[in-house]
């Protein structure tokens, strides 16, 4: 059965692009839906091999494009992952509320980074829809730049969640005790290098090292900054390889149960 989830934080820069387009490249038969065709941050991105993405814009819940929206929402037979961009979190949350439309959404993806001001919004955000679906069972927070060498753990450096972990609780039925309700992204090269190279996490780690290790073999020393470019890239993706085994299947896993 398709599902909708929804990537949103009110604060921009908390790594919502990322974390949709890395989620809907790998579920299956996934759609992703970019609420802005300004920035379009989405689009840039060359999902095509992963998932299908389409843009989409309105200035309020009467214009038609929101009505294919709440079509799509209602009927479509894809897994839907929504990302908003920063310009319509105002607008598209007026919209969801008006019509009652969160009950919908299957998955709240939160992404945070740490610090009081990430904690806050996020309050906020679940603040702002509790009267409007139950959140339970339905909320992973993601914590974003997980620095696994400055801090022993996700609840050192997220501290301001965790502390707060009852309140959270009581308030919003998210409980922080629970590993489901959490994953962490690490700080990572490679995510910086998909992102600049307007590619998926997935197809980074989907890039055939054989064939890389074959070019440098084969490359004379007259071609030493193609050599250098090589060796670049084939790091870049072991440490991909690795920040996908060790953190985004985890993650993703953790997607998939909340799901069933």
């Amino acid at each position: 059965m398709a599902k909708n989830i929804l990537a949103l934080n009110f604060k921009g820069g908390s790594g919502k692009t990322t974390l949709a387009s890395t989620t809907a490249s790998y579920l299956h038969n996934s759609m992703l839906i970019e609420m802005d065709t300004i920035n379009q941050s989405d689009k840039r991105i060359n999902s095509k091999n992963y998932y299908e993405s389409i843009q989409m814009d309105f200035l309020t819940e009467l214009d038609d494009e929101f009505f294919k929206f709440e079509r799509i929402l209602r009927k479509s037979d894809k897994n839907i992952i929504i990302d908003v961009g920063a310009n319509k979190l105002s607008t598209f949350h007026k919209s969801m509320v008006t019509n009652d439309l969160y009950q919908f959404v299957d998955l709240f993806l939160i992404p945070c980074m740490d610090g009081s001001d990430d904690f806050n919004v996020a309050m906020d955000f679940l603040e702002s829809i509790k009267d409007h679906v139950d959140l339970e069972n339905k909320v992973i927070f993601v914590f974003n730049r997980f620095n696994e060498y400055e801090y022993s753990s996700v609840q050192n450096q997220f501290d301001q969640f965790f502390d707060n972990a009852k309140i959270i609780q009581k308030k919003y039925k998210v409980d922080l005790t629970n590993e489901s309700n959490y994953f962490a992204i690490k700080d990572s090269l490679p995510i910086k290098y998909a992102r600049r190279n307007a590619i998926t996490i997935k197809e980074l780690c989907d890039t055939n090292l054989d064939a890389i290790n074959q070019k440098i073999d084969e490359i004379t020393n007259e071609q030493d900054d193609e050599l250098m470019q090589l060796i670049k890239k084939r790091n870049i993706v072991k440490s991909a390889l690795l920040l996908q085994k060790n953190y985004i299947l985890p993650g993703i896993e953790k997607i998939i149960n909340k799901l069933k």
